[in-house]
This record gives C-alpha cells, sequence and structure tokens, in this order.
C-alpha cells in the first residue's frame, strides 16, 4: 500500500517486490532504507541485463559494477551494507559472465573470418592470430571486471576453442592441397597416356620423322627445273620445264594469264615417295 502523506511505497511492499525479483526470501531485519538502496541497484542491474540479452557487450562493465555498488551501500547502516553488497554482487557477477560469453563469441567469430579470408596458411601465422584474438579478449574482459573478478576460466576455454579451430582449419587446407595435388597427378598421366598415343600414330602412319629437309635445282642451259623434298618421312619429287619466254606469265596456279602466245608451253611431274 501506498503512504497516505507521502505516496511512498510502504516498506512491506516494497520488500514484497524485492523478493519476488530476486526469487529468494530477504533478511526480515533489512531497513526501509536497505530495500529502497537495494530496488535502485537492482533497477540498474536490470538496465544491463537487457543490453547483454540482446547480445551486446557493456562498455566499462567493471566500472559500472562498482558504481552501482558503491553508491548503492554508501548511505546504508553497517547492518544492511553486507546483505544489499552481496545480493547486488551476485547479480553483477551473472551479468560479467554474460558479458564474458559475449566477448568469447566474439573473439572465435573474428578469428574463424580471419582463418577463412586469409591466404596464408603457415604455422606461425596460425599461432600469431591464436595471440591476436586471446589478447583482444583479455584487453575488453580486463575492462568488465571488478577487482576480485577473474576471467581465467574463459581465457582458458577461448584458448583451446582457438587452436581447435586451427588445427581443424589445417587439416582441412592440407587435404585440399592433397585433393589439388592428386588432380595435377592425374592431369600428368592422362597427358603423358595422350603423347604416347600421339606418337604411337604417327609411327604407325610413318609420321614420325624428325627432319624435314628440301632442296632445288635448275638443270644449266635447259628449262628444267628440279626439286625435292623430304617431310614427316614423305618424299617429293617435282620435275618442270618453263620456257624462259614464258617465265613472266607464269603463276603459282599456271598459265592462267591472257594473251599467251601460241607453243609457250609448261611441262610439270610430281611424285611421292614413301619411305
Amino acid at each position: 500500500s501506498l503512504s497516505p502523506a507521502s505516496g511512498a511505497m510502504s516498506p512491506p511492499l516494497l520488500k514484497t517486490l524485492v523478493v519476488l525479483w530476486l526469487g529468494v526470501v530477504t533478511r526480515a531485519e533489512l531497513s526501509p532504507a536497505g530495500y529502497a538502496s537495494l530496488s535502485l541497484g537492482l533497477k540498474k542491474v536490470g538496465s544491463l541485463k537487457k543490453q547483454l540479452e540482446k547480445g551486446n557487450a557493456v562498455s566499462s562493465l567493471g566500472s559500472k559494477a562498482d558504481e552501482i555498488c558503491d553508491k548503492s551501500v554508501e548511505t546504508l547502516p553497517a547492518a544492511d551494507r553486507e546483505y544489499v553488497g552481496e545480493i547486488l554482487e551476485a547479480q553483477l557477477r551473472a551479468c560479467y559472465e554474460k558479458q564474458l560469453r559475449i566477448l568469447r563469441d566474439v573473439a572465435l567469430t573474428d578469428f574463424r573470418r580471419a582463418v577463412l579470408t586469409s591466404g596464408d596458411s603457415n604455422a606461425a601465422t596460425e599461432h600469431s592470430r591464436v595471440a591476436k584474438a586471446e589478447r583482444n579478449f583479455c584487453i575488453n574482459a580486463v575492462e568488465a571486471s571488478r577487482g576480485h573478478w577473474s576471467y581465467e576460466a574463459s581465457r582458458r576455454e577461448l584458448r583451446d576453442s582457438l587452436f581447435a579451430i586451427a588445427t581443424r582449419s589445417a587439416e582441412v587446407r592440407t587435404a585440399t592441397l592433397k585433393a589439388a595435388q592428386q588432380r595435377a597427378n592425374y592431369f600428368t598421366v592422362l597427358r603423358k597416356l595422350v603423347t604416347e598415343l600421339e606418337d604411337a600414330t604417327n609411327k604407325r602412319l610413318g609420321l614420325d620423322a624428325t627432319i624435314d629437309a628440301g632442296v632445288a635445282l635448275r638443270i644449266p642451259d635447259t628449262n628444267v627445273n628440279l626439286s625435292a623434298g623430304l617431310q614427316r618421312s614423305k618424299s617429293t619429287i617435282q620435275l618442270s620445264c618453263v620456257p624462259d619466254d614464258s617465265a613472266g606469265l607464269l603463276t603459282p596456279n599456271g598459265f592462267n594469264k591472257a594473251k599467251v602466245a601460241p607453243g609457250d608451253m609448261m611441262l610439270s611431274y610430281k611424285c611421292d615417295l614413301k619411305s
């Protein structure tokens, strides 16, 4: 009920709300000032919890926790100070553990992203990434800690997780490289088989000669040209006779120019010999 004079909440009702909030039975001897101070402190803790429940880390959690505890007990009598401090300490410690989990998840996510996006894969680089992730976590954990809070267990858990991810990444990378090497070996064997098949085919068809040659000769004081060639084990002999006075009319396709005089003639003979 409310006080008729001031409209303020009566101590029994305030005590009931505190009990419902904490889920515990408070001591009967806690003074009204103690309940009021505890209620205000729990309200501040509740705002921190809401932020943490959204997955967002609270900046300077350690200093904020110190401030909540100090201001909540600084005006209380000695009989209430210890009890209120214990309750607030328990609630803030739960916030601290939640914050450490968020910081650990962030560190693991950043580490996985660095492993996936980086092409550098040697052991020294992996160790450097683990050290960097652990260092960043410790910096944030120190900021979130009170003087008597310790994050050592969370740090060890994070380190174990980081090394597990690094080991798994190295195993996957090794398996990928091994598979790529096997594919390269398969292609090498395939190219070798293709080359051997081509060589066998050329040998069977007589196309495996390694030397090509050609020679041409004009028999002196005659219109006779003689040429011979060797190409891919195939010999060619060509004999041609071109009148000197019509040589200018000869094209690669024969005498196909107009106005060829009567009697101009070319004789050509060609034969192929297989060795």
